[in-house]
C-alpha cells in the first residue's frame, strides 16, 4: 500500500507540472501574438 501512495503521489506531481507547463504554453502562445502585434507597427512606420 505504500509503494502504491508514493507512486500515486508521483504521478499526480507530474500531472500538475504537465498541467502547469501546458497552461505556461498557452498563455505564452497567447500572449505573444498580442506583443508582436503591439511592437511591429511603430517599427513599420519607422
Amino acid at each position: 500500500m505504500e509503494l502504491t501512495m508514493r507512486r500515486n503521489n508521483k504521478y499526480k506531481g507530474m500531472r500538475i507540472l504537465t498541467a502547469s507547463t501546458i497552461i505556461a504554453a498557452m498563455s505564452l502562445l497567447s500572449v505573444y501574438p498580442i506583443s508582436a502585434l503591439a511592437v511591429t507597427p511603430p517599427h513599420q512606420q519607422k
